[in-house]
């Protein structure tokens, strides 16, 4: 070892959740942040409604879609 500390990645994942009148999940909100200074951080929310329903889900292009392992390693994490 060459007495260096060794690096390590550290991440802030704040979350919120948001619950209806029967205690169900009705949003739920993620910021993650890699500590990283490129860019800002991640955000996303989700929220939950009209529970029981079909839904159709249709999958993105494969051109908009990115792997995370791989992003992650582009960024040098």
């Amino acid at each position: 070892m060459d007495g260096k500390p060794a690096r390590t990645a550290t991440a802030e994942l704040p979350a919120e959740l948001w619950l209806d009148a029967a205690r169900r999940p009705a949003r739920f909100t993620l910021e993650a942040s890699t500590g990283m200074s490129q860019g800002g951080p991640a955000r996303g929310a989700t929220d939950y409604r009209d529970r029981g329903k079909p839904v159709d889900i249709e999958p993105p292009p494969a051109d908009q879609v990115v792997d995370l392992g791989e992003l992650m390693k582009k960024r040098g994490t």
